[in-house]
């Protein structure tokens, strides 16, 4: 068990890799929308969509990440 959280705590481990990226559940209306921008326009907004949801993952990785460093400070000052 050491060892994982070794590795979780120096960043061996990389978590987005164990990270299911779904593709987001359209939005009501979304696909008449897409249907009113040109070829070049769709192309745009997928690739806005895309990296918005790897964004999002980047940010929920960081948020554990600090959460797991301030959580083993809490435990090594309760030893």
């Amino acid at each position: 068990m050491n060892s994982i959280l070794d590795e979780l705590f120096m960043g061996r481990i990389d978590i987005l890799e164990n990270l299911p990226f779904r593709k987001q559940e359209p939005v009501p209306d979304e696909a008449a929308f897409i249907k009113t921008l040109t070829t070049e326009q769709q192309q745009l907004y997928e690739e806005i969509q895309d990296s918005f949801m790897e964004r999002c993952a980047l940010e929920y990785k960081d948020c554990f990440v600090t959460g797991f460093k301030m959580a083993i400070r809490i435990i090594l000052e309760s030893l």
